[in-house]
């Protein structure tokens, strides 16, 4: 029977600029995605008995929620596949509402491994439509390389660049709602917009670029809020990252080392010492 494996990985922004509020709402932002070596395993078989979605572990949040599940039935509806016999399997291991775009990672990879399992071939720029339906940050995954984000987050530049660093994931146990950080930003006095895609480029072989240029406009404000998070960061820099950020809305931090044993041993300090909180040893991809 035919069956496809796919590993549906996380990203971190490695610098967020709030650049002001839009008309219908949202918010245009400057901005660094970068996937991570982070991944959930989603599995698609085939089945004589009709659709069938799993999730574990398992959750109450209802399955008609999920961004896999919503990813799937807007792929199904928009290029009108028969004989949808599959069963479709999520295992989650990227923290959910972390900032870490675990459900937006979900939705793009199972737009693209349909996309193959059907043979229907769409080009990458029509999936990467219809997955902005879905949210900002779906296209990015469609693609899935560094790019900069502009207006609400999918207006895409992608950048060949291979990142040297070791990346350090520390998710406390803490939820930050993305709808309330937007909401209570103060833009006032902000700092001025970066030439993101050109420091990017720089900071392959100048790591002081990152104390220098990139930040998180998110992250007074939440720290203020939830100071469990700025300790994480703290600690963070106390164990050796020459960097580190919130990602996203929060909550979780990110550490950036150049050094394998001071990575190594910084893992096992909150490993160790922090048994509530989820720490994952990542690269960039």
């Amino acid at each position: 029977m035919k069956k496809l494996a796919i590993k549906s990985n996380a990203k971190i922004n490695l610098s967020l600029e709030i650049i002001n509020k839009r008309e219908d709402g949202y918010h245009n932002i400057n901005t660094i995605f970068a996937p991570i070596s982070l991944y959930d395993d989603i599995t698609i078989e085939e089945n004589s008995s009709g659709l069938k979605f799993e999730i574990f572990p398992k959750t109450e949040f209802p399955i008609y929620k999920n961004l896999l599940f919503r990813g799937a039935k807007l792929f199904f509806e928009h290029y009108k596949t028969e004989n949808n016999n599959l069963s479709i399997t999520l295992n989650k291991r990227i923290p959910i509402g972390a900032g870490l775009g675990g459900g937006s990672s979900n939705a793009a990879y199972i737009i693209n491994a349909l996309n193959e399992y059907y043979s229907i071939n769409a080009p990458k720029k029509d999936l990467m439509l219809l997955g902005r339906q879905l949210g900002a940050d779906v296209p990015f995954f469609i693609n899935n390389s560094c790019a900069i984000g502009k207006g609400i987050g999918d207006d895409l530049e992608y950048i060949d660049v291979k990142i040297p660093y070791h990346v350090l994931i520390v998710h406390p146990n803490v939820f930050v709602s993305t709808s309330w950080a937007y909401q209570s930003l103060n833009l006032i006095g902000r700092n001025k917009e970066n030439d993101l895609k050109e420091l990017l480029i720089k900071s392959v072989n100048d790591k002081q670029i990152f104390q220098e240029y990139f930040r998180n406009d998110f992250e007074n404000l939440v720290f203020n809020k939830y100071p469990e998070i700025n300790f994480v960061k703290k600690k963070m820099n106390e164990h050796g990252a020459f960097f580190s950020m919130m990602t996203g809305s929060g909550s979780t931090v990110f550490g950036l080392f150049d050094d394998e044993e001071v990575f190594e041993k910084a893992y096992d300090y909150f490993f160790s010492y922090f048994e509530d909180y989820l720490t994952f040893k990542c690269d960039f991809l």
